[in-house]
């Protein structure tokens, strides 16, 4: 590739043609519409699998609160306010919690401890603000 000399400099025009010719080189015709069109389907294809995952992701929300508050395994949108457990409510979330915990702790490894060991692992309590609290 010819380099233009030190004096010349960059050519300031509208159309970058003449440099183009001067240097042999074609300018682009365009966009590639075939490749814009697969991109777009792709773009399309992805959105309705999200879509599709986003919406069973509700379902299965819908089954776990019906099967937890009401005893009954389905896909109906109720409310856990309607339900009859009187005050055994407060037990549910528990339970979640503890269920949710111990998925953690005997789960999949690399879930295991990054929620609560991670962050307290590379710093000390002092650094963390509980400084009073470590010392007592």
């Amino acid at each position: 590739m010819n380099s233009p000399a030190p004096d010349t400099g960059i050519p300031v025009s509208p159309s970058l043609t003449p440099t183009l010719e001067a240097a042999h080189m074609r300018p682009h015709s365009g966009p590639n519409k075939t490749r814009l069109l697969l991109l777009s389907l792709l773009a399309v294809l992805v959105g309705a699998i999200i879509s599709g995952l986003g919406k069973l992701l509700v379902l299965l929300i819908h089954a776990v609160t019906n099967l937890a508050f009401f005893g009954e395994l389905s896909l109906a949108n109720r409310s856990p306010a309607d339900n009859t457990l009187g005050l055994w409510v407060l037990a549910v979330p528990a339970a979640g919690g503890l269920l949710v915990g111990l998925m953690a702790l005997y789960g999949a490894r690399g879930i295991r401890g990054t929620v609560f060991r991670r962050p307290w692992s590379r710093c000390s309590p002092t650094k963390a603000g509980f400084g009073p609290l470590s010392r007592s």
